[in-house]
């Protein structure tokens, strides 16, 4: 396996636990003042050279608009089919842990450290 993408996920700034209807990659504003919020997804993103307006109310990896450059998504991650990108199941979980209301913030964590790490993809969590 590929040395994992390195993703640091500012606690301050994480859009988690809200249930999936609205969250986004990135959210700026609302009622978040002027400030941003990103899922634990939008990180990553971000980590891939994405740029905020690909990202910003963007449900999912599928729907980003691929302007400039971007590192391709691997196949464990998504796969496109007629000309849709769809994410695989265990990439997917990564949104229903960071979106699950019914677990703590450590239990988000944890979860999703663990199920990243097999995608080739290490959270750090910090502030």
């Amino acid at each position: 396996m590929n040395k994992p993408i390195k993703v640091i996920v500012d606690r301050q700034t994480w859009y988690r636990g809200n249930s999936s209807d609205h969250s986004y990659l990135l959210t700026i504003g609302g009622e978040y003042g002027d400030s941003e919020r990103l899922c634990c997804v939008g990180f990553l993103c971000r980590a891939m050279h994405y740029s905020d307006s690909q990202l910003e109310d963007v449900q999912t990896i599928g729907a980003i608009e691929r302007e400039g450059y971007c590192d391709p998504f691997p196949k464990t991650w998504a796969a496109e089919h007629d000309d849709e990108l769809y994410e695989t199941n265990a990439f997917f979980q990564l949104y229903k842990i960071n979106d699950d209301p019914a677990i703590t913030d450590e239990e988000r964590e944890l979860a999703l450290i663990q199920q990243a790490l097999p995608l080739g993809i290490e959270f750090e969590f910090v502030n």
